[in-house]
């Protein structure tokens, strides 16, 4: 699950081969083995969750077979199966307590060795803000301080250093430095609905609210201060970028202050809306609005090639029957997060982490578009919820099934 946030792609020939792929073939060939010595298969109960994400999956990869090039559907079936596969394995392997607590542990260890690599390298290169040149490792510093935080409510064994005050603070400073604005929106709204969970006690409360006041206030006040930041910094330029959105969503016609990203995200997004109303069934195929915005030649937008937003781009790219599912999916997650569902498995290990986690994958979605981490984030707390609904199972006395329950 940490290899995900690597953002190493090498080229093996013609294919993108992921440290990721390798990590899910090496753990599919070592359940073989345990297979084959024990003989039997770790069951577990899957749920609506893992239903939404097989259908949306199958339906990728029929709609890219019909519609996109041959490798593109190819690839679609094999990412699908390896997703489905991530999600069962999370779920057995999160079914006992010790289970769950080892999880968390090798998942916050390997974000953690992410995020001490990509801040290394920065300061190296004498940047302290910039972090866009790294992609995926980017994001990697707003899911380890969910992570922090949710072992500080959980009181985690986790290591002593990352569960320091010193860590929390360090790496709360990190999320604002990597001006990644959708880590911004996601823990903050992560964070706010572990603060209204019931009975909570009032430290770690107070420890969350003067995170979330942090990160609120340092976007909302930030863009008073960018113009002192350097003209080419990155997060300066994000924070600029903020005071731009009023003028952006009233549509303003003069466009001159609008940054180009700003402009770019907003063209983007009225393309994406033509483009699911042209083709409202199955959209124009999955990895296929790229090609169409370097089809536009000299009238595409000036930076991007999506609409940023992954429900949009589901709905362009595999019309509403993709969206449905892909939103099915979505609301199921977002239901773990509800005040009624997170209430009735209050003071159980791991509730605290699928309700952050089930916030933070519905409102990171709105931003990202493209790639697998689309379907790890709302895959993630989906898998844990379900591995640890098992103990409720196991503890009737009654034996967990291979069976979709609702």
């Amino acid at each position: 699950m940490g290899s995900v946030f690597l953002g190493v792609e090498p080229e093996v020939g013609a294919a993108v081969v992921r440290p990721f792929d390798g990590l899910v073939l090496l753990t599919a060939v070592v359940l073989a083995a345990r297979v084959v010595v024990l003989g039997r298969l770790p069951r577990v109960s899957l749920g609506w969750s893992f239903f939404f994400a097989a259908a949306y999956l199958s339906f990728r990869s029929l709609d890219a077979l019909v519609q996109s090039p041959l490798s593109t559907a190819v690839v679609e079936t094999i990412q699908g199966v390896e997703l489905l596969f991530l999600f069962w394995l999370v779920s057995v392997a999160t079914r006992t307590v010790d289970g769950f607590i080892r999880f968390f542990t090798g998942l916050a260890s390997a974000v953690a060795g992410i995020v001490i690599w990509a801040t290394i390298y920065h300061l190296s290169i004498g940047e302290y803000f910039r972090y866009k040149s790294l992609d995926e490792p980017k994001l990697a510093f707003g899911v380890l301080l969910s992570l922090i935080v949710v072992a500080r409510f959980e009181r985690l064994p986790l290591n002593r250093l990352l569960r320091s005050r010193t860590a929390l603070a360090t790496v709360t400073l990190l999320v604002l430095f990597s001006g990644e604005r959708k880590m911004w929106v996601g823990v903050a709204v992560a964070l706010l609905v572990l603060v209204a969970r019931p009975s909570k006690s009032l430290a770690p409360k107070l420890v969350l609210l003067t995170i979330t006041a942090l990160v609120v206030g340092a976007v909302a006040v930030g863009p008073l201060f960018a113009d002192r930041l350097p003209e080419d910094n990155y997060t300066a330029r994000q924070l600029r970028s903020l005071s731009e959105l009023p003028t952006v969503f009233a549509g303003d016609s003069e466009r001159q202050s609008v940054s180009v990203s700003n402009e770019s995200r907003t063209e983007l997004t009225e393309i994406a809306v033509e483009v699911f109303r042209d083709n409202p069934v199955a959209g124009i195929g999955p990895d296929n609005f790229a090609p169409f915005i370097r089809g536009l030649g000299p009238e595409r937008p000036r930076a991007g090639k999506s609409p940023h937003n992954e429900y949009l781009l589901a709905a362009a790219e595999t019309g509403s029957i993709g969206l449905v599912l892909f939103g099915s999916l979505a609301l199921s997650v977002a239901v773990n997060a509800s005040p009624r569902r997170s209430a009735a498995k209050r003071g159980r290990v791991g509730s605290d982490f699928v309700v952050a986690f089930s916030a933070l994958a519905v409102v990171v979605n709105l931003f990202l578009a493209g790639g697998v981490l689309n379907m790890v984030f709302l895959i993630l707390p989906a898998a844990v919820a379900r591995g640890r609904d098992q103990e409720r199972v196991a503890a009737a006395g009654r034996r967990p099934t291979l069976a979709l329950n609702s």
